[in-house]
This record gives structure tokens, sequence and C-alpha cells, in this order.
């Protein structure tokens, strides 16, 4: 598995979100962190040793699941500020992510700061394998999708859920488009960019009206 910078980034972010949350049932957390826990060394993220040597005896018959909750509800502040260093160490998704903030704030989007969080989630969702992988799994233990995804983008439910709606903006204005899928990545994803907009969103321009003109 070969991670990049900015892929590593992402799932840091996303990940810190999601456990910081005070409403995250253990069951939950322990599914989230497992999954970082089997890629820690590859995409170089800091698991606190205690949680490590909880994980570590997951399939061994000595394991008990309350082991990780204690050791969970210790270093979880840890955990966190970890996840944070490496998002703030990493490079952010560009030109993909500038282009995004540019065009909802454009469209005079409701709601901009969730808006541009939204659709660059899908939009790394559709390009990133490991953030579609992570997405999905938060999705697996804390659906229903529109829950999970403010979770991820760090975000109320309820302006999330404005933000989703057929006849919101985001939709409205053709940023973002639902389909029958009912996961956050992949084919069968809920959401998607479409098509020009998103082989636009890669690209460089020297001015939003170049960009404007190209979609």
């Amino acid at each position: 598995m070969s991670v990049t910078d900015v892929e590593r980034g992402l799932i840091a972010r996303y990940a810190a979100r999601v456990l910081s949350g005070t409403d995250l049932p253990v069951r939950a957390a322990r599914q989230i962190v497992g999954w970082l826990y089997e890629r820690h060394e590859t995409m170089a993220l800091d698991i606190p040793s205690e949680i490590i040597d909880v994980l570590s005896q997951q399939y061994t018959a000595g394991y008990r699941y309350s082991a990780f909750e204690a050791a969970f509800s210790r270093a979880r502040n840890e955990l966190v500020q970890g996840l944070e260093r490496a998002a703030v160490e990493s490079q952010r998704p560009e030109p993909l992510a500038s282009n995004v903030e540019s065009l909802v704030l454009a469209l005079d989007i409701a709601h901009p700061d969730t808006a541009w969080k939204i659709v660059g989630l899908v939009a790394c969702a559709a390009r990133y394998d490991q953030v579609q992988t992570f997405a999905n799994t938060v999705l697996e233990v804390a659906s229903p999708i529109a829950r999970a995804i403010a979770m991820l983008v760090g975000e109320p439910l309820r302006v999330v859920e404005e933000c989703l709606t057929g006849s919101g903006d985001l939709m409205n204005s053709g940023l973002l488009q639902a389909r029958d899928g009912d996961l956050i990545g992949g084919y069968s994803a809920r959401y998607a960019v479409p098509l020009r907009i998103g082989a636009s969103l890669d690209r460089t321009f020297a001015s939003f009206d170049e960009m404007r003109n190209e979609l």
C-alpha cells in the first residue's frame, strides 16, 4: 500500500475529528482505531503505545474488550493530538482544496464552511483509496450517512443535513449530485462531484475567472 503525504494528512484530519467527538460509542471507536492501527506504520501515524499494546493482542485468547475501552479512555487525547500534528505536518490536497473553496464562495452556497468540507470529502474519497475506505468504515459504525459525514467534516449534523437536501444550494448549484448509492466513497457512493467540475478541481488556475471559463 502506497500512501501519499496528502492522503496521510487527510486521514489524520478526518480521524482526529471523528475520535474527538464526545458522542462516539466505544464500539465505534474500537473499529476506527483498529483501522488506524493496521495502517499506522505505513502512514507514519502516532498511536499511543498503550493502545498499540492492547490491539496487538486482539487475536489472542487473552484479549478483553474492556482492555481497549480502558486504554482508549486514558490515551484518547494523546491519540487525537498526534493525529492533529500529522494533519498539520502534511500538505493539503491542492489545488483541489482551494478550487472547492473558491467555487462554494463564488456560488454563494449556504453554510460555506460546511459546504466546501462536504464537497472536499466527496472529491477526496473519489481520488484516494484510503480516504474512501476510512470514510466508509466510519459510515459502517456511525450511520446514517449524514451523521457519518458530519463526524468526518467536524460540523453540526443539522447543518450537514441541510446542505445535503435535494433542494439545497449544493445540489441546485450542480456542485454535488445525489445518486442511488449508500456509501460515502466508491462505485456505490451516495454523492458525487459532476465529471466536468471534478476534472477542473485538479487544475491550477491563474484566477477564478479562468476556472469559471473552463467550466
